[in-house]
Order: C-alpha cells, then sequence, then structure tokens
C-alpha cells in the first residue's frame, strides 16, 4: 500500500482514494524514469499528450512530490508502477518554493525570487506557441543534479530555445564550457559545477524567452 504523508496530522498513513484527503506522495529521485514512459516532464509540471492534461509534481533533488488529490486520479498502470519507489521520510516532505509558485500560491510581485529554471517552464508551458513546440519537441526537462543530466540538460534547453552563446562577450572558458555541454564533449563537474552552469544556461534561456514573447 502507498505511503501518504498527511499534512494536518503529519504522519504517514494509507493513501485514500477520496479527494477530500490533503496529503503527500513522496517518491525517490530515481522515479523519474517512470514518469517520464507516461508523461512529459517540463520541470514541475506534467503533460499527459494523449489525455490533453497538465499537472504538478515537485521534483526535488532526492524526492519527487505528488499531491494525494492528483495522484490518485493518474492511470492505474502508472501508480502501480511507481509505487515501488514510495518513500516515507519525514525530513524529505517540504514542498519548494517553486512548487508555491506555480500553484499560485505566491503573488507575481514575488516572481524576482523564482529560479530561472522555474519561469522558463511556466512560460513553456502558459504560451501557446512555446508549448507547441514543446510538445513537439517530445522531451523532457527537469533541473540536473549530476553530470550525465546536466549534459542531457544543456542539448535539451538549447535544442528548444536556441540561446545565443557564441557572439556574446562572455569569458572564453565560459563559452567553451557551454559549448562542451551542449554539444557533448565529456568534462566532469563539481555538484556546485552542475547547479551553477544549470543556472547560467537558465539565465540564457530566459532572457531568449522573454525577448521572444515580450
Amino acid at each position: 500500500m502507498i505511503q501518504v504523508y498527511d499534512i494536518q496530522n503529519k504522519s504517514f498513513r494509507d493513501i485514500s482514494h477520496t479527494t477530500a484527503n490533503n496529503g503527500l506522495v513522496c517518491f525517490s529521485r530515481d522515479s523519474i524514469s517512470v514518469i517520464e514512459k507516461y508523461y512529459l516532464i517540463c520541470g514541475n509540471y506534467c503533460i499527459d499528450i494523449l489525455r490533453r492534461n497538465i499537472f504538478l509534481i515537485d521534483i526535488q533533488n532526492h524526492v519527487i512530490i505528488v499531491p494525494e488529490t492528483t495522484f490518485i486520479l493518474l492511470e492505474p498502470c502508472f501508480i502501480q508502477e511507481i509505487e515501488k519507489y514510495n518513500i516515507y521520510n519525514e525530513q524529505l516532505v517540504h514542498l519548494s518554493y517553486s512548487f508555491f509558485y506555480l500553484m499560485g500560491q505566491i503573488g507575481k510581485q514575488e516572481r524576482e525570487k523564482v529560479d530561472p529554471f522555474t519561469l522558463i517552464c511556466e512560460t513553456m508551458i502558459k504560451k501557446q506557441i512555446s508549448f507547441a513546440l514543446f510538445t513537439t519537441y517530445g522531451k523532457s526537462i527537469y533541473f540536473p543534479i549530476d553530470t550525465s543530466e546536466l549534459y542531457l540538460f544543456s542539448k535539451r534547453i538549447h535544442d528548444l530555445i536556441q540561446f545565443d552563446y557564441i557572439s556574446k562577450d562572455y569569458k572564453r572558458r565560459f563559452k567553451y564550457i557551454l559549448d562542451a555541454l551542449i554539444n557533448g564533449y565529456h568534462m566532469n563537474f563539481s555538484s556546485f559545477e552542475i547547479k551553477k552552469y544549470a543556472y547560467n544556461i537558465c539565465q540564457l534561456a530566459l532572457e531568449k524567452l522573454e525577448e521572444n514573447y515580450a
């Protein structure tokens, strides 16, 4: 039986199949492989292409959190396959600032505090042209936590948004690293560098998107 963190009681319980409950279902980060089989991921958005449905999840470094009311409505075969990744560690049950923002629980005046990747995904989903582009591209994007994910992330963000990093007045080493990431030239990165270069790429991509949709 899938375990759910009950927000009101602050403890785990069995999942309930009523939309009246307010719980959070938690899975290990490894469950991304299952989510991608059924849905197209755009940051904290999940897209069901066949059913034209979009719902929010919270992808973090070590946990993926899905609201219980959302989870119980998903495909039974998906629920069955992802169940083995269910975790119940209270220390990991913290929804991100980005998730609250996308839920509309943080005012637009606080937008400057939201990370650029979240803003990219919000634009990709809410603008009709970019949404069509993303769904046609058909490959998931989520913030990376290791080197292999960083390479994949960099290429996909660049494929989608085509931001310019060559003609800009950036330092030569910075251009070299971005070129290596986008084109798959192998380099090793520390955890700090993975986050740093992912954010750099997001900032460049966000500037390009804002230019396109100004």
